[in-house]
């Protein structure tokens, strides 16, 4: 019997981003978010290519870092089957009063008011199974109005913007600095026949779009990024709109320094996780 191996990884929350950037470009396009992050791969010469990439990116990454740690563990497994299990791991989800994110497999007949939300699965942070993804949708779903302008910064999958769109968003401009990420966006875009009002750009943060007046600014990011985006907030979020965010923890929102020109409207808490919606309340502000 065909055995693989299950790799558990281990590092800071705010390198995770760059480690799953670095399993796209190993072509590992599915994995696992618990307390680190888990991939499973044939037991075979190619596993220890990659361990030895995974072990130097790893030491590049971190070794920068103070007092920082990581930790690779790996185990056998027997052969299963992997499509199956991969496909029960992501059941119809109902996120607030309305939305119900599914994958394209899944059967699920629409109750009386819920907006069905399409999305092919590739990690829990693209299906709303995340807490981070889950907090910022179900806040999405509370204030957004019909004609917003939205947008969504961090896109990966496009399940935020696609999101607000289904929710009554005119509009949606979603941005990423994963090229990968921006073409997923797009092909889900185009499953739910909504590529006319979804646009999507590789970019870091706002500085590669036009200045806008967004009525929303998602964001599922972590808090060095969040704290990178505020300056730009007065050149693409409208007075009075909002800024609706995820991707940290209590602790660390605890030492966000905020900016004096937005207020916290809400704030939610799923497990370790948060998820605050601020006020733009001044134009008086520059980055």
């Amino acid at each position: 019997m065909k055995r693989w191996a299950r790799i558990e990884i281990k590092i800071p929350r705010e390198k995770r981003e760059s480690l799953i950037g670095f399993l796209l470009i190993q072509g590992i396009e599915k994995w696992e978010e618990n307390e680190g992050i888990r991939v499973y791969s044939p037991w075979n010469s190619d596993l220890i290519l990659f361990l030895r990439a995974l072990q130097d990116f790893l030491l590049r990454e971190i070794s920068s870092w103070e007092e920082a740690s990581w930790s690779i563990s790996f185990s056998f497994v027997p052969q299963r089957d992997w499509g199956r299990e991969w496909r029960d791991a992501f059941p119809p989800r109902k996120v607030g009063d309305r939305l119900v994110i599914k994958p394209p497999w899944a059967d699920y007949q629409a109750r009386k008011g819920e907006v069905i939300l399409e999305i092919e699965p590739r990690s829990a942070f693209g299906t709303g199974e995340h807490p981070s993804t889950r907090l910022v949708l179900s806040l999405l779903e509370r204030y957004i109005k019909k004609g917003d302008l939205v947008i969504d910064v961090g896109c990966g999958s496009g399940i935020l913007s696609l999101a607000a769109l289904l929710l009554g968003a005119r509009r949606a401009i979603g941005v990423d600095v994963d090229e990968i990420a921006i073409e997923e966006s797009k092909e889900n875009a185009r499953r739910l026949s909504l590529e006319e009002k979804a646009e999507f750009h590789r970019g870091n943060l706002l500085k590669d779009i036009p200045p806008t007046e967004a009525e929303i600014i998602l964001c599922n990011i972590d808090l060095p990024s969040l704290k990178a985006l505020f300056p730009y907030l007065p050149y693409y979020l409208k007075e009075g709109g909002l800024l609706i965010a995820s991707g940290f923890t209590e602790e660390g929102y605890k030492i966000l320094e905020v900016p004096e020109f937005i207020e916290e409207v809400r704030k939610e808490k799923e497990g370790d996780w948060i998820g605050v919606v601020w006020r733009r309340k001044s134009l008086q502000h520059n980055p």
